[in-house]
């Protein structure tokens, strides 16, 4: 039984040491391998969520730093900021929550 000429030509070149060498590689590579291209496709992957949660956290810093910097100049913002979020009165004043 003979083959065609095509299989014969893809029979040779696979039989090069050099290809088998290659393809051995480049499957350790792609699959076995402790840090194969599976594993780093999802670091990858990671490394931009944690990015995009980095720059969320700074801008809500900045926020943050601003609001600090306008309660610390004026006793007035220090005042209404503990009326509103934490509920203290004055001695001679009643609060009432309704939500």
């Amino acid at each position: 039984m003979t083959l065609p000429d095509n299989l014969k030509k893809v029979l040779r070149v696979l039989s090069n040491k050099y290809v088998i060498v290659t393809l051995v590689f480049v499957v350790l590579m792609l699959f076995v391998e402790e840090n194969n291209f599976m594993v780093t496709l999802k670091l990858r992957r990671e490394n931009k969520q944690l990015h995009q949660e980095e720059a969320e956290l700074m801008q809500g810093l900045a926020t943050d730093s601003v609001a600090y910097e306008q309660i610390r100049e004026n006793a007035d913002n220090k005042e209404r900021l503990g009326r509103e979020e934490y509920y203290m009165k004055r001695a001679d004043e009643d609060i009432f929550v309704i939500k």
